[in-house]
């Protein structure tokens, strides 16, 4: 058995601001736990369908961290319930349903997709069930919080708006997009789009393309026979692989212009089938495996030794919602009193290092997490993972923004990517490069 990785991080808790501030739900009492009883936690994910991969490591990384204590905490048994969404939003709200009236959980952690996360989010609220989200869920939350969820992995476009900015200061001027056509791919690519243009960029074209598509050659074709200096990938799941393989085939690695991806397009589940295609492939996310310091490289040493895997950002996420919620128990001695007040304890939780790095709270009350830029390299032992190249500190949501400026805007879908805004230097915080 590990020992507990984060033990002293969850014992020093420093207060911060809350996270989500809304009206009480209109629901129940929900599942309130027995005073010598089990706490039930419920997990939610994709564990069958084409995101299948990813949302195994997730519960990879969140049973890895019940196991390190005997499934334990605050003196209290802890009981795991998983539910499988299968990727859709109502088989996802009906998973749910079955974990809160028939397995009567206290706490959900999950989903993995943000168009379930978007259903189920809604109907626990319903419950009075407080929900830990560890994966970057959808803006819209910004506009609309749920006081009773926590955004543990912050938002979609959180960390590919620094990346589009570091795109356009590589003096990269066309890019090209290709994303996934959901909610989730739209937000990323939105949020590179719109920090490339603030910097000098141009995007020239936008490619979207359903979860599930099994052929990328016609996509790198045209790339190919295209005038672009810079492709962003937002590809998810099992197309994300497709597409490498597609862009090495057509030589594109070699001869092609800039590839970078979101963090959960080169996510190590996703590199483990991509082999050699992703080498040298440059992303950014708030999670790098090559990371070499600090929780990180104990997780990663921990992952490794329990599942002889890397782990990724998935797996990551999975461990940080249940060390979140193993977080928020100690604090309450063991008690969830209500959601609200859980999710007001688990987002009262500062750490100056975890799986992820710092971990603070912006003024919002929204999380704020260090963006790394990294590589794909390959180890001695032959395998591939992402290194850390540089770290852009404490990413917000709405970044160089001004908060309400930027929650004044849509959120990015396939017909608003924020090409055209901010059109004034009111709209920045600090840096405004209108001017250039």
């Amino acid at each position: 058995m590990q020992p507990r990785l984060l033990k002293s991080a969850i014992t020093a808790l420093v207060a911060t601001t809350v996270l989500l501030t809304a009206c009480a739900p209109p629901g129940g009492a929900g599942n309130t736990p027995s005073a010598d009883g089990p706490i039930r936690v419920g997990f939610l994910a994709s564990l069958t369908g084409v995101a299948a991969g990813p949302a195994n490591d997730m519960r990879n990384g969140f049973e890895l961290f019940w196991r390190q204590d005997n499934h334990k905490v605050a003196n209290r048994d802890i009981q795991v319930f998983v539910g499988d969404d299968e990727g859709k939003p109502n088989v996802g709200l009906s998973v749910a349903s079955r974990l809160v009236e028939r397995d009567q959980v206290n706490v959900m952690v999950g989903p993995h997709l943000a168009s379930v996360g978007s259903a189920v989010g809604e109907y626990v609220r319903t419950k009075n069930i407080p929900m830990i989200y560890p994966i970057p869920a959808s803006g819209e939350f910004l506009k609309k919080p749920i006081d009773t969820m926590l955004l543990a992995g912050g938002t979609a476009a959180q960390f590919t708006h620094p990346l589009g900015k570091w795109a356009a200061q590589q003096g990269k001027r066309r890019a090209l997009t290709i994303s996934s056509d959901y909610t989730f791919g739209q937000e990323i690519a939105g949020g590179f789009a719109n920090t490339f243009t603030d910097y000098g960029g141009q995007v020239v074209k936008q490619l979207w393309t359903p979860l599930g598509t099994t052929d990328y050659g016609p996509f790198a074709s045209e790339i190919a026979a295209g005038n672009y200096d810079v492709v962003f990938n937002g590809l998810q799941a099992n197309d994300a692989v497709v597409f490498q393989k597609a862009w090495d085939n057509f030589g594109l690695s070699k001869k092609g212009p800039l590839l970078v991806g979101a963090p959960s397009t080169i996510d190590q589940s996703l590199i483990r089938s991509m082999g050699a295609a992703a080498e040298g492939t440059v992303s950014i996310g708030h999670f790098a495996e090559g990371r070499t310091n600090g929780e990180t490289a104990r997780f990663v040493s921990a992952y490794e030794q329990e599942f002889h895997q890397l782990p990724g950002y998935y797996a990551a996420s999975g461990y940080f919602g249940a060390q979140l919620a193993a977080a928020a128990l100690e604090k309450l001695g063991g008690k969830i009193p209500d959601a609200k007040t859980f999710i007001r304890t688990a987002g009262s939780i500062s750490l100056p290092d975890s799986v992820f790095g710092p971990v603070s709270m912006d003024q919002q009350g929204n999380i704020r997490l260090d963006g790394y830029l990294r590589k794909v390299a390959k180890r001695p032992d032959g395998s591939y993972w992402n290194v850390v190249t540089d770290v852009i500190p404490a990413v917000s949501p709405s970044y160089e923004y001004k908060y309400d400026a930027f929650l004044a805007q849509p959120t990015y879908t396939r017909n608003y990517q924020g090409v055209d805004w901010p059109t004034s230097c009111a709209a920045y915080v600090v840096n405004c490069p209108l001017g250039r």
